[in-house]
């Protein structure tokens, strides 16, 4: 079997390097195609891959009519790459939205795999011009396999997209070689390590991702700051300039590592917060509501207790698992009082984050697809 995994975007994404790697521990063959990365993918991944990289950098910005024509270029650059090396026993693995959008209808004259990393209720070129798009209902029963990272999302993309068929549940769990050690020496940024090493002591209450509206930190970060100088609060992303609002002493940011090495960070904190706001972006509007991030596994394979806000995606994961607390309101005193809670029965929250890191396993559930997908070409 011969897996294309195609990506618009940065392919080190956490979990396509995840399906990456499981894919060659089962013995299958893995190509790549994708849009210029800023690193080496030969030597990323070890010249295990196959590597088809185009020259076009998708990640920087253009207005909406460069957009247009940039989008055109990768579709028939990408085509061209994949049918170079498509062949009969070939399967495509296509990553999220952005990348079915680049590929178009063409996709479904070929065999191929769904992977919705986010939740989204069609396929539009434009969210502001809903009336270009897809026929969601034909690329998604026409794939071989349709695979969400959560149970809700399943049951939602099966109704939006009238599947006929639930799509697998394949969490974001991160797939590594090598699990960091708990409290890890920091090897891939002397910033972070300096940083890391004045924190030492200190209770590290820690954000890892994205900023935007959709992901509100300000009323975590001003009440770490009130805790006082015991509690440090650090923020790890690629977009700190993003940041509307005044940070307190006890509040540091790091520039985002590049996976895995950025959970030799993860690895120093105490506990780890997530923060997800329903706002209107080129995803559904329920994408946050049934949130599925990977930072839930890289804050439990730590066995470090989680904080969130009030979301299904959060709630029911904290309550079932009892590894987390989310606040029932966006106020500064809520999110002490959730710290102050984790911190009377800390252990407690802390092996109940790693037995809940150690009860998904993706790489049974891989198997499992790939059989099922076998089975049907």
């Amino acid at each position: 079997m011969h897996i294309i995994v195609i990506r618009v975007g940065i392919i080190t994404h956490p979990m396509t390097q995840s399906i990456i790697r499981m894919l060659l521990d089962y013995k299958v063959k893995v190509s790549v195609v994708t849009t210029k990365n800023q690193i080496d993918l030969n030597k990323h991944f070890n010249k295990k891959v196959d590597i088809h990289e185009l020259e076009v950098d998708y990640t920087k910005p253009a207005n909406i009519f460069m957009k247009f024509f940039r989008l055109l270029y990768i579709r028939k650059q990408m085509w061209k790459e994949i049918d170079s090396i498509y062949c009969e026993d070939s399967v495509l693995w296509v990553g999220h939205n952005i990348t079915i959008k680049h590929l178009g209808n063409k996709l479904l004259k070929y065999r191929y795999i769904l992977h919705l990393n986010e939740l989204n209720e069609n396929i539009a070129y434009w969210p502001k011009l809903p009336v270009f798009k897809l026929n969601a209902n034909k690329i998604g029963n026409t794939a071989l396999a349709v695979i969400v990272p959560e149970y809700n999302r399943a049951h939602i993309v099966k109704a939006l997209w009238n599947l006929k068929k639930l799509p697998y549940i394949m969490p974001n769990k991160p797939y590594l070689y090598e699990m960091p050690a708990r409290y890890s020496q920091i090897s891939h940024s002397e910033n972070a390590k300096k940083i890391i090493k004045k924190l030492k002591g200190k209770k590290i209450i820690i954000y890892q991702g994205a900023i935007s509206a959709e992901r509100r930190l300000d009323i975590f970060v001003k009440a770490v700051g009130e805790l006082g100088s015991d509690y440090a609060f650090l923020i790890m992303s690629n977009i700190i300039n993003n940041l509307s609002f005044k940070l307190p002493d006890n509040c540091y940011c790091i520039e985002y590592i590049n996976a895995p090495y950025h959970l030799e960070v993860t690895s120093h904190a105490y506990i780890g917060v997530l923060s997800y706001i329903p706002e209107k972006t080129s995803n559904s509007i329920l994408n946050s509501l049934y949130c599925a991030p990977n930072k839930i596994f890289e804050y439990s394979m730590f066995g470090i207790p989680m904080i969130g806000n009030d979301i299904p995606g959060l709630n029911m994961l904290f309550k079932t698992e009892k590894c987390g607390e989310c606040i029932l309101n966006e106020m500064t005193e809520e999110v002490k009082k959730a710290i102050k809670k984790i911190e009377e029965n800390y252990s407690d929250y802390s092996k109940n984050s790693k037995l809940f890191y150690n009860s998904v396993d993706n790489y049974k559930k891989m198997k499992k697809i790939i059989e099922d997908v076998k089975k049907n070409y």
